[in-house]
């Protein structure tokens, strides 16, 4: 008896997972065109700049978890409200591959940061994801800038 209930929580879990996984699919392709064209936009105007942008990337991570608490077989705890969150991560590199923003200065051992990372709101909306990226670019490609004109100083 329990362990036909513990087989039904397993597949039902199984199931809720594929199913949101099946759904996801069908974002996944407009997601990747917003972001696409705002990398492409923002860097056919970074390339042409002074200090020249020549890598920019941007991965979304969706992030969904669920959990509960078993022993010796025993569904200790309920399954826990699914926990769902989104981050957008950025890199931006000036200058060139063999000299840019991210190689050791004076001041800063090891490097500079190229990279930041924000959590952005859930649902697929043009307009919030293209915003969040072009603030993560341009806060990016000014730090980057700078970073870059000290490296070229020291």
């Amino acid at each position: 008896m329990l362990k036909s209930l513990i087989k039904k929580i397993a597949c039902l879990l199984v199931f809720l997972s594929l199913g949101y996984f099946h759904a996801a699919l069908g974002q996944e392709d407009t997601i990747f065109q917003i972001l696409k064209t705002e990398l492409d936009r923002n860097f056919s105007i970074l390339k042409k700049e002074a200090v020249p942008a020549y890598y920019i990337s941007a991965e979304l991570t969706d992030n969904r978890s669920v959990s509960c608490v078993g022993r010796m077989g025993y569904l200790q705890s309920p399954v826990t409200e699914p926990f769902a969150a989104r981050y957008l991560s950025t890199m931006l590199r000036v200058g060139s591959y063999e000299l840019d923003n991210t190689h050791e200065t004076k001041e800063v051992d090891g490097g500079n940061d190229c990279i930041t990372a924000e959590t952005v709101a859930q649902e697929t909306n043009e307009r919030i994801l293209k915003t969040a990226l072009w603030s993560q670019i341009d806060y990016l490609y000014k730090s980057a800038v700078l970073n870059y004109n000290q490296i070229k100083v020291d």
